[in-house]
């Protein structure tokens, strides 16, 4: 499968200097990566929806949540699947 994206030529220099940064040479790697990271994500707020992704300060014993709406949806979504299962079902 072939997938296009059109992007500013700004919004193109960003994404090859983020690339340089993460070591990465091909769009290919970088989205494979990039949705590697978000599936392990929804699976954690699937596994459990009380569960927040987000970053540790070790030092200072603190974390901050990383908030997107996607996750927020992936949230909702499994709370109504969590539902569902308890629903006692009369047949």
């Amino acid at each position: 499968m072939r997938i296009q994206f059109e992007l500013t030529d700004e919004k193109a220099k960003e994404l090859d200097a983020f690339m340089a940064v993460l070591g990465i040479t091909t769009k290919r790697d970088l989205f494979e990566n990039a949705l590697s990271f978000l599936e392990w994500a929804v699976k954690e707020i699937q596994a459990n929806p009380d569960r927040v992704i987000g970053s540790i300060d070790e030092q200072n014993e603190s974390y901050k949540e990383l908030q997107m709406a996607i996750f927020s949806n992936a949230r909702s979504f499994a709370r109504e699947k969590k539902k569902e299962t308890k629903s006692p079902s009369f047949v």
